[in-house]
């Protein structure tokens, strides 16, 4: 806004100036010649506020992301929040079967990660269970290796 601001009183200053001038310098060539300067000197300073202008604005289109990097950007994003709720979803099953057994735990955390044919794969089980519930480490294991063929962590805490 500053910007503006000084352009418009420096065309202000150079319209005045003229406007004075020309009222001091009698008719006659001098007079002609000095209106022509005054308007190409107000046309510059209207100009170049606008050239500067264009001149700063930068378009580097290098920078900005190209159709094949939006793709696979929105393809992971995509597949990570499939991922997530995968994981989401496993873990509430698994807390259900463990509370039909009446074991309860105080939280199950699944690790998935997808695979080159975007398969989804448990790479580990991880289950906290409380130190009193130390006698039911073999309970869970068979349950969660019966259901989803992996041995979990169970860690008491």
């Amino acid at each position: 806004m500053s910007t503006i601001a000084s352009v418009c009183s420096a065309i202000c200053v150079v319209a005045v100036g003229g406007a004075l001038i020309s009222v001091i310098i009698p008719d006659g060539n001098t007079k002609k010649i000095l209106s022509l300067v005054l308007g190409a000197f107000l046309l510059c300073s209207m100009i170049l506020p606008v050239k500067n202008a264009i001149t700063d604005i930068n378009l580097e289109i290098s920078n900005f992301p190209n159709e094949t990097q939006i793709t696979a950007s929105a393809d992971e994003a995509y597949t990570e929040s499939i991922i997530k709720e995968t994981e989401n979803t496993l873990a509430k099953t698994l807390d259900g079967l463990l509370k039909s057994e009446n074991i309860n735990v105080n939280r199950i955390r699944f690790y998935l990660k997808a695979d080159e044919n975007l398969g989804i794969i448990i790479s580990r089980i991880s289950i906290y269970i409380d130190k009193k519930n130390n006698s039911k480490v073999f309970r869970i294991n068979e349950i969660t290796e019966e259901n989803f063929g992996q041995t979990p962590f169970v860690i008491a805490e």
